[in-house]
């Protein structure tokens, strides 16, 4: 019998994932449950995309059910443990930890449930787990588990953008917002190398917004799995259960605003802030297809 493939989504903060986790959610085949594992004090103003609040929505009243949830959602939080299993080059001692470390192997072990228990749940043959933590990606692989790894980036000026609009970001230069977004990426490239039995993908926030079916249609091949026109309309024929962002994941009545294009013109940053930026991510950004004013393509 083979080993079962954790299926996970990477990308920074403010980047797109929740509009990717609604999108995929509506193929019947996937469930992407979107940020996954809420902390404790967020419970009470978050929004399931069926309608509910979380606390009364039923499916993840199932999924906090599941002794598993607190496990994911309190332990391993801090500490020098989660400095080193955000570090893809510390791969061979991560596995040393790992290897030894039954409380690893316990969390890890959650980790590996998580995609079960919302199976059960869904009737999807795929769930991802996606909180986006590299630790939550290192971990599996440090257990020898394969994998499937769609990382979805943002243009790192937009990217920018998107973090100064975040008020604990603003004391932040630019320069560190840009660092954050190239070591983030970095890194989650090179975790996608670490094991040949890992598979990657790479995806344009740019590409899902202005050519959503061709950009779905690369990740469903990807799964081995045919494209679904339902993914362009979630919500419309099942409800899904992502939680995200607030623009996306609201209250009941309201409906999935579409896919907007995605502002390219950066035109908040001046011209001097856009090159401070540009100077610290242009050579991963180039690497991902992006040009300064928008995408090489």
């Amino acid at each position: 019998m083979s080993q079962p493939v954790y299926h996970a989504s990477m990308a920074v903060s403010a980047s797109g994932h929740s509009l990717l986790a609604l999108l995929l959610d509506a193929h019947p085949q996937i469930s992407h449950t979107g940020d996954t594992i809420l902390r404790a004090h967020l419970n009470e103003r978050a929004h399931c995309a069926c309608g509910q609040p979380f606390m009364q929505c039923e499916f993840w009243g199932a999924l906090r059910g599941w002794p598993g949830y607190a496990a994911l959602r309190d332990e391993f939080q801090s500490g020098p443990l989660k400095t080193v299993f955000s570090l893809p080059g510390l791969f061979a001692l991560q596995k040393l930890l790992y290897a030894t470390s039954a409380a690893l192997q316990r969390y890890t072990a959650h980790l590996l449930d998580y995609p079960a228990q919302v199976q059960a749940l869904s009737g999807a043959p795929v769930a991802f787990f996606g909180r986006k933590r590299l630790a939550d990606l290192l971990l599996p692989l440090a257990a020898g588990t394969p994998a499937r790894v769609l990382h979805l980036t943002k243009h790192p000026l937009a990217q920018v953008i998107s973090f100064r609009k975040r008020t604990a970001r603003a004391h932040q230069s630019l320069a560190d917002l840009g660092r954050e977004w190239r070591f983030y990426n970095q890194r989650v490239m090179q975790a996608a190398r670490l094991r040949p039995d890992t598979a990657y993908l790479h995806i344009r926030y740019e590409d899902l917004c202005t050519a959503p079916q061709v950009t779905l249609t690369r990740i469903c091949e990807f799964l081995g799995l045919d494209f679904q026109p339902d993914m362009l309309r979630p919500g419309e024929v099942r409800p899904g259960h992502v939680l995200g962002a607030r623009s996306l994941v609201g209250a009941a009545g309201e409906k999935f605003p579409g896919i907007r294009p995605p502002d390219l013109t950066f035109d908040v940053l001046s011209a001097a802030e856009q090159a401070a930026v540009w100077r610290v991510t242009a050579p991963l950004a180039q690497r991902l297809g992006y040009l300064q004013g928008y995408t090489n393509d």
